[in-house]
């Protein structure tokens, strides 16, 4: 973060959490995308699926796919996880033609990212706004911002803002 640190850096490092969080993997080649780590099935986290199988050799999710075909490797799916997953995981729909991998938003269909759908993630997560590395004083900051004696029309706006600040970070 550097020293010093301004309050708009503060507040773009402090979202980074909510914003890894809300990233999702679509399937192309499936060679850039981790079985056990990374989040590629919708719904699921990667903590939640065990390797139930012993299949100590799928690393890639290209290991699930046949190369030829360009379909799933039924079999191998169903006996290496548990079968909600399994289907879940054979309903990602495949693309015939090879194409890279990619990171989505999955707050929205289309997978671009916007604030309104991460809004949503951080309200549906119950996440507390100030576990994302928000500085310890922003409360006084924002305090100061609010009674700025400054010209009327620049009042309003740095009120305005304020405002808004204090109720995206503590749910004023």
């Amino acid at each position: 973060m550097g020293n010093l640190p301004s309050l708009t850096w503060n507040s773009i490092w402090a979202a980074n959490g909510l914003l890894l969080k809300g990233l999702s993997w679509r399937v192309g080649r499936g060679n850039a995308i981790s079985i056990w780590i990374d989040q590629w099935i919708l719904g699921i986290e990667p903590e939640s699926w065990l390797n139930r199988g012993g299949n100590g050799e799928l690393e890639l999710v290209s290991d699930l796919i046949d190369s030829t075909s360009k379909m799933w490797k039924t079999k191998i799916i169903t006996t290496t996880f548990q079968m909600d997953i399994a289907q879940r995981i054979l309903q990602i729909p495949l693309a015939i033609i090879d194409c890279e991998d990619m990171q989505v938003w999955k707050g929205e269909h289309s997978g671009e990212f916007s604030v309104r759908s991460a809004y949503k993630l951080l309200q549906d997560a119950s996440l507390d706004p100030s576990s994302y590395l928000l500085i310890l004083d922003t409360r006084e900051w924002l305090q100061m911002l609010v009674v700025l004696d400054a010209a009327p029309k620049k009042k309003t706006a740095t009120t305005c803002f304020g405002n808004v600040l204090q109720a995206l970070m503590f749910g004023i």
